[in-house]
């Protein structure tokens, strides 16, 4: 297939001899939707395909089922089939194996296109400590065009593992809504927190990593301690750790019993309208989970339902649904780990928190302080709209592509 960059082509005003072929394969961990690496590769596509490049979306999981014992045997084959030029790999670690020829001696399969990597956060933050997981990683990067990382901070650590290996920068983008700040509603910032429930907002997949029980004993306890206020923290994520889930609801069946309430504990999939009439009931426990919801309602959720979001992950890359917040003026508190201290600045664009008491204190601040609540706010939207700019994500991939798998 030909892909024509539209940038190239008018800087190659003899458009007979600058046609080229291009097609590129992009490959994440998973196809699990409503996680953020999903996400992550769907805007790139996006990007991609929008400038004359097509591109194939590959996960992970279904291209080990595809193969018959090496999957850079099966790879190969596919490269040729599709006729890909080059390959776009999210997470260093889960995808390393794509790159990585299992078969010994003269049967090892060569791949026959570039590829570059793209850090997820895990991998940098967390794989990076295994002995083995970093042997395998540095194994898939030596062969790289490139690698990107969404901070500096990434980069340094990744350089101390590849330090020769051309290394980017690029931060995670948001879409940013169309119209000023000040026409975005404020969401409650003038409202007495007495007068109405205060929903707070964390989306992670049930997994450790994501640690979502880190907050769960010392929210009860607040919200024992304040039921004028009807707080509520809504859980959204899918299950990916089914062990760490039960773990879940063994902790909320014991905080239902210490405060009170109805034991039973069900994994529920709830629609926008189920968690508005969970929000609002005075007398409803003051935690749930859901599955994801659909898009659409997420988002309506978000600008007109939450207060604030929460983050309480042990690891990040960069969360997509911190940049989504501050996008719709959200003001998020966040726990205070590398890929979070890299895009909120302490009560300016966000709060920080390192301990359950900590985050409590940083709720109490965003209930009762409205100038402070609406500093972080403006300061957050006009963060994401300058360094978080789809456009400049788009031109950045566009560019690379275009320079190392044409």
């Amino acid at each position: 297939m030909i892909a024509i960059s539209d940038g190239y082509m008018r800087n190659n005003p003899d458009r007979s001899l600058t046609i080229y072929v291009m097609k590129v394969l992009i490959v994440c961990p998973s196809s699990r939707p409503a996680t953020g690496n999903v996400s992550t590769v769907q805007r790139i596509k996006c990007h991609l395909d929008s400038a004359g490049i097509p591109c194939l979306l590959q996960d992970m999981e279904t291209l080990a089922r595809m193969s018959d014992g090496c999957i850079r045997k099966m790879i190969h084959k596919f490269v040729v089939e599709k006729e890909i030029t080059g390959i776009l790999l999210l997470h260093a670690f889960k995808c390393a194996n794509l790159v990585l020829c299992s078969c010994i001696g003269d049967k090892c399969h060569k791949l026959l296109v570039p590829y570059g990597f793209i850090f997820g956060g895990t991998d940098i933050n967390v794989d990076m400590e295994d002995e083995r997981k970093r042997s395998i990683m540095k194994n898939a990067l030596i062969s790289a065009m490139f690698a990107v990382a969404f901070t500096e901070s990434m980069v340094q650590s990744a350089r101390t593992m590849t330090p020769f290996l051309e290394l980017f920068v690029q931060p995670q983008a948001v879409s940013i809504p169309k119209c000023s700040l000040i026409d975005i509603p404020r969401k409650k910032s003038n409202q007495c927190v007495c007068h109405s429930p205060q929903l707070f907002l964390m989306v992670a997949g049930m997994r450790p990593v994501k640690d979502p029980t880190f907050l769960l004993e010392s929210w009860m306890e607040f919200c024992s301690n304040h039921k004028e206020l009807c707080l509520k923290l809504l859980i959204i994520g899918p299950v990916l750790d089914k062990v760490y889930m039960a773990r879940f609801h063994g902790q909320i069946s014991y905080l239902k019993v210490q405060y009170g309430f109805d034991t039973l504990v069900l994994e529920k999939n709830l629609d926008y309208d189920s968690i508005c009439m969970w929000m609002h009931d005075k007398n409803s426990f003051p935690i749930l989970h859901t599955t994801p919801i659909p898009n659409e309602a997420y988002k309506l959720l978000l600008s007109t339902q939450v207060f604030a979001s929460v983050n309480s992950s042990k690891s990040e890359g960069m969360s997509s649904a911190i940049l989504e917040s501050m996008a719709v003026c959200v003001p998020v508190i966040a726990r205070a780990i590398p890929g979070n201290c890299a895009v909120i600045t302490e009560s300016q664009t966000g709060l920080l928190y390192d301990t359950p008491v900590k985050f409590i204190e940083q709720v109490q601040r965003i209930l009762y302080e409205p100038r402070l609540r609406d500093r972080i706010i403006r300061n957050a939207f006009k963060y994401v709209s300058t360094h978080h700019s789809l456009q400049r994500e788009k031109q950045f991939y566009i560019g690379t592509c275009m320079q190392y798998f044409r």
